[in-house]
């Protein structure tokens, strides 16, 4: 079985970001990776959580992440009231990763929520996320700019891209889809930035264990396959200031 028939392994499949996809959120965002398909919205909020509100010089960034109950073969339930233990540890990993591309200083008092809902998953659903969060925080750091409402290079210090590799039958394996994610011996998700400076690093040997080196080759095979994400992400930013 050719597990996969369009594109070569260390390929991540291709990424489009169709904006404004919602009308009244700040920035909004399709990111669309094959059957992987999820939007993120950015709304720019007047408060901050309760433990910063003493510390007048700084915002936040906050990510909620959400499976919609036909995003997957078999309905998901709804998490009405709490966040399962993946949802949860989905969220905190986009919230991390975008706090390291962002000056907070730049937004006092303020919040920047991304809101990630999942309307189709065929793996790579939270490297989407990410994806799709980064781009609409381009279009909203544009738009806080024009409103006057931040200085313009103030914001965003940094270009975060994340992709996923498998490791399965020995193989590395950019990107995968769920028909390879659901049997691999590894799953590992990277998060970088446009230089190849590491944010996090998240792997597991689910079947088999991996070697140091092999961490090595993961690294250098995602900084090769984000960089046509990187030229998207440029690509935005002039797009928006021309």
């Amino acid at each position: 079985m050719n597990s996969l028939p369009h594109r070569h392994p260390s390929s991540m499949r291709a990424v489009e970001f169709v904006l404004d996809y919602t009308p009244h959120a700040l920035a909004s965002v399709l990111a669309k990776a094959q059957h992987t398909q999820v939007i993120t919205a950015c709304s720019y909020q007047d408060e901050v959580p309760h433990w910063l509100r003493a510390q007048k010089q700084r915002g936040w960034i906050s990510a909620e992440y959400n499976l919609l109950p036909s995003s997957t073969h078999e309905r998901q339930r709804r998490e009405r009231h709490h966040p399962s233990g993946r949802t949860f540890e989905i969220q905190r990993l986009i919230s991390r990763s975008l706090r390291a591309a962002v000056n907070l200083k730049a937004i006092p008092q303020h919040t920047l929520l991304f809101d990630c809902d999942v309307i189709s998953a065929d793996g790579g659903t939270r490297t989407t996320s990410l994806n799709g969060c980064m781009a609409a925080l381009i279009v909203a750091n544009h738009r806080l700019v024009s409103q006057g409402k931040i200085p313009k290079n103030s914001l965003i210090t940094k270009t975060i891209a994340a992709v996923s590799v498998a490791i399965h039958k020995g193989e590395l394996i950019v990107d995968p889809n769920y028909q390879i994610d659901s049997v691999a011996d590894t799953d590992m998700t990277i998060i970088m930035d446009s230089t190849g400076e590491l944010v996090e690093i998240q792997g597991c040997a689910e079947h088999n264990t991996f070697s140091p080196s092999t961490v090595v080759d993961v690294l250098e095979l995602a900084f090769q396959a984000t960089k046509t994400l990187f030229h998207q992400f440029e690509q935005l930013t002039h797009s928006l200031e021309s």
